[in-house]
C-alpha cells in the first residue's frame, strides 16, 4: 500500500511541472494576405499581393510561423509573440501575446499583452480577430 502511494505521489509531481509551450499548428503557418474587405482576395489579386507587387493603404500580410505572428501594413509592422493559448486546434487558434509595434519611421509602442484569435474557414481563407489586426480581417494564404 505504502509503495501505491509513492507511486501516485510521484506520478503527480510530474503531471504538476511546467506545461510546455505548444507551437502554432501548421495548418496556420504560411504567408497569408489581405485586401481590407470581408472576403479574400482573389486568385491575380492574390498573387500581386504575395510577391509584394501590391503597395496600397488596404494591403496587409501576416506571416505566421511556429512561434510568432508578424502583421505588415504600409505604415507599420506589428510582432505577436510569446503566445498563449486559451484555444488550440487545427482550425481554430485563441490566446494572447506580447505585441510590438514598430512603424516606418522605426519609432515604435512600448510592448502590450494582446487578445488574439485566428480561424480557418471552409473556403480556404483565415479569420483574423484582434485590435492589432485592426478588429477584423480575411487572409488568403500565399503559395508555399
Amino acid at each position: 500500500m505504502q509503495a501505491n502511494k509513492v507511486l501516485l505521489a510521484m506520478l503527480l509531481a510530474v503531471c504538476a511541472g511546467p506545461v510546455l509551450a505548444q507551437g502554432v499548428p501548421t495548418s496556420f503557418q504560411g504567408k497569408w494576405v489581405s485586401n481590407a474587405t470581408a472576403t479574400a482576395p482573389k486568385a491575380a489579386q492574390l498573387n500581386a499581393m504575395c510577391s509584394g507587387q501590391v503597395h496600397s493603404e488596404d494591403a496587409s500580410s501576416l506571416d505566421i510561423d511556429a512561434n510568432s505572428l508578424t502583421y505588415n501594413t504600409i505604415g507599420s509592422t506589428t510582432t505577436a509573440d510569446n503566445l498563449h493559448f486559451n484555444t488550440r486546434g487545427a482550425a481554430r487558434l485563441a490566446g494572447t501575446a506580447r505585441v510590438n509595434v514598430m512603424y516606418e519611421d522605426e519609432s515604435t509602442e512600448p510592448a502590450r499583452q494582446g487578445n488574439f484569435q485566428l480561424s480557418l474557414r471552409s473556403d480556404g481563407s483565415l479569420e483574423g480577430r484582434a485590435d492589432w489586426l485592426n478588429g477584423t480581417a480575411v487572409f488568403a494564404r500565399c503559395a508555399r
